[in-house]
């Protein structure tokens, strides 16, 4: 079933409530505290709306250099929510069903300053199932358009292509790579400024290795991190591979450009996710020099996440210069 349909000029007479959080199981959550989602309602077969109230001093969400604006870390995170939360409660997917993403395009459209109010910080996600996939009678994923309305003005979209899987099915697709262990590294070599942060804890990546042609750095997939491993998971989630390709991404734009993490901003991802990352020590991200390019007041940066010699993940990030 497939479906495309103008999303700005949906009318609706819902009032949303922002004064609780919904279930953590439609969200795949174990704390309170990582729950932005407030409310949802369906407008048909294959359209919603859902409520979502972002942090605000969040230990990971908000621990940048600009708090003025809306972190791109926190915006994905709501997208993630919603999309869960679509699949579980208006397509009955089984909770005990396990998730993957395969690809997403998210784009920030409205990147202004904001005020210290409550509106500020309360968004309605507008969602149309683009295509329901079916394999042997049975749904196996969904291809979603969401579009993020901050005080009715369209501040973020994402298209997202997720499946699932029953959890024997989820098991042989893992294998071996679900029994590999992180050992922790004696050392992280990054500073927190330097890629945008201000808490260590929030530094993803380490060893920063510059070649002729190439930069590479080495993923920490701190599993002690509240956010990131906010329950137990045999692989490194998603988020955190995004992560550290804008942490990567800064640290190389210093390096080619001269500009600090201050002067620029994430505008846009585009991501294709090939296969699992595993929690071991040999994860990194790869970035090409010919594959960096500065067109006016955007950068676009073609990421790539290996896990030894196989590919994870590739990602077109765009940055947009302040000013």
């Amino acid at each position: 079933m497939t479906k495309t349909m103008a999303m700005q000029g949906i009318a609706t007479q819902w009032e949303a409530n922002y004064a609780q959080s919904v279930e953590k199981h439609f969200v795949h959550k174990a704390f309170n505290s990582e729950i932005f989602l407030t409310d949802s309602h369906r407008i048909d077969e294959s359209t919603f709306e859902i409520a979502a109230f972002l942090p605000r001093s969040h230990i990971y969400y908000n621990d940048t250099q600009n708090s003025t604006r809306h972190d791109v870390s926190a915006l994905l995170e709501v997208f993630r929510q919603c999309s869960i939360l679509v699949a579980h409660k208006f397509y009955g997917v089984a909770l005990s069903s396990k998730f993957i993403f395969d690809s997403a395009n998210f784009k920030i459209l409205h990147n202004e300053v904001l005020e210290n109010s409550p509106q500020s910080y309360q968004a309605i996600i507008k969602i149309a199932v683009l295509q329901v996939k079916h394999k042997k009678g049975n749904n196996y994923g969904l291809l979603l358009d969401m579009q993020l309305f901050i005080d009715s003005k369209k501040y973020a979209t994402k298209i997202m292509n997720m499946s699932w899987f029953a959890p024997k099915m989820y098991e042989r697709l893992r294998g071996e790579i679900a029994n590999e262990n992180y050992i922790p590294l004696d050392k992280n070599e990054m500073s927190p400024k330097s890629l945008g942060r201000s808490t260590i804890t929030n530094v993803v990546i380490t060893q920063f290795l510059q070649e002729s042609q190439y930069f590479q750095t080495t993923i920490i997939p701190n599993q002690a991190h509240p956010a990131f491993f906010d329950h137990q998971l045999d692989h490194i989630p998603a988020s955190l591979l995004v992560e550290a390709i804008r942490q990567s991404s800064l640290l190389v734009i210093h390096r080619l450009y001269n500009l600090k993490p201050a002067n620029v901003y994430v505008s846009g991802i585009k991501i294709d996710f090939k296969s699992f990352c595993g929690l071991h020590n040999g994860n990194f991200c790869f970035i090409e020099k010919n594959h960096c390019t500065k067109n006016g007041n955007e950068i676009k940066i073609t990421a790539t996440i290996k896990a030894n010699h196989t590919i994870c993940a590739v990602s077109e990030i765009i940055f947009a210069i302040e000013g």
